[in-house]
């Protein structure tokens, strides 16, 4: 299973790197320009993105859910503690 973050612009801090490939080694880094997911991802949200969300996607690629990104904490683990339960797995 591939993981990836999507990065709008450019570049990321060079600790956040460090970080990134300490705490997770399999993960890659995309970027993209900002505005060309926007067009992709407003078909999928209700309303256009006018801030930043996180989007959780299963192994087969398909977007589960999607939060804010000021409410992507309790509210997400929640969920996918709920997933996992309902699934199966965990």
């Amino acid at each position: 299973m591939n993981r990836f973050l999507l990065v709008g612009g450019s570049r990321i801090s060079a600790s956040f790197r460090e970080r990134l490939e300490s705490d997770y080694p399999e993960m890659e880094v995309r970027y993209y320009q900002p505005g060309a997911l926007e067009q992709v991802f407003d078909a999928i949200v209700d309303s256009p993105l006018g801030g930043d969300y996180v989007f959780l996607m299963d192994p087969n690629g398909n977007i589960m859910m999607y939060y804010p990104h000021d409410l992507a904490g309790k509210p997400m683990l929640s969920d996918l503690k709920h997933l996992l339960k309902i699934s199966g797995i965990g």
